[in-house]
């Protein structure tokens, strides 16, 4: 966001807080845009960074979010970028670890391919729940 701003040199504008990050902060940060294919080489934004600054997400959630929208597929990918937010809906207490894994292979099928999926599926079998009960 500070370099769809106009700042060039992140470091020296955050320097400048009343309470600045660690440059690690930064550095990590930056390496992250990096990573996500948000800013070049040369530490400038890319079409992606634009677009992911303009978004209040997380930039990985925020390119999985722009993706899903360019690929068509948003049901799936709202659902997913959700549970990366929050903690997993298969969390459970030591007394229901068996009913949790058998939701699991229920929901998963005879071989998962991933939690995420997983999810989604749980997901959608709640969402028609709701329908069906009305609610």
């Amino acid at each position: 966001q500070i370099l769809a701003m106009g700042h060039e040199d992140v470091s020296t504008f955050l320097g400048k807080a009343l309470d600045p990050p660690a440059l690690s902060a930064v550095v990590s940060a930056l390496a992250t845009l990096t990573e996500v294919q948000a800013i070049d080489a040369q530490g400038k934004l890319s079409p992606l960074g634009h677009h992911l600054a303009k978004l209040p997400v997380d930039p990985h959630i925020g390119k999985m979010l722009i993706f899903g929208a360019i690929f068509s597929c948003m049901d799936p990918i709202l659902t997913i970028a959700a549970c990366c937010s929050y903690k997993t809906p298969f969390a459970s207490s030591l007394d229901r670890r068996a009913e949790t894994a058998d939701a699991r292979k229920r929901l998963g099928g005879p071989s998962p391919q991933s939690d995420l999926l997983l999810a989604v599926n749980a997901y959608d079998e709640w969402a028609a729940a709701c329908s069906a009960g009305g609610g």
